[in-house]
């Protein structure tokens, strides 16, 4: 269920793809037969599939996380993983971090507050349906 969540996914991606190579006004498609944007298109369109296969296991991951523990302790973990990993990233960009705090605790509380509340529902529900239910919000968006 969960693989077929995940194509799915992956195919409304590919059509939505399909949808945004056409002219905004005129509605006409895009031509992709010069070379060079040709290759881009197939590099994007691959990197949306990668995309979209990454972010439906992610469901699986995070069911298979609540099974050893609870949904608060999930979240911390996850983002004390994302911090260890981005904070090296902007010191090596040179980017002062002084800057990025009010906006990055109103995010991340934001974000936080949106996790936990997924967290919890995946409790109680499958990764499918999850996924399926978080997906919506591109239609409700």
């Amino acid at each position: 269920m969960v693989c077929a969540l995940s194509v799915s996914q992956s195919f409304v991606t590919l059509v939505m793809l399909a949808w945004y190579t056409r002219d905004r006004y005129t509605g006409h498609m895009i031509d992709t037969s010069t070379p060079s944007l040709a290759k881009h298109t197939a590099r994007y369109e691959s990197l949306l599939f990668i995309t979209a296969a990454i972010w439906g296991s992610g469901f699986v991951a995070q069911r298979l996380g609540l099974q050893n523990l609870g949904p608060f302790s999930f979240n911390l973990l996850r983002f004390m993983v994302g911090t260890l990993v981005l904070i090296p990233i902007l010191i090596a960009r040179k980017v002062k971090l002084s800057s990025l705090l009010l906006p990055g605790l109103i995010a991340g509380i934001v974000l936080a507050f949106g996790s936990s509340l997924q967290q919890i529902g995946m409790q109680y529900t499958t990764a499918a349906k999850g996924g399926f239910i978080t997906g919506l919000y591109v239609v409700l968006v």
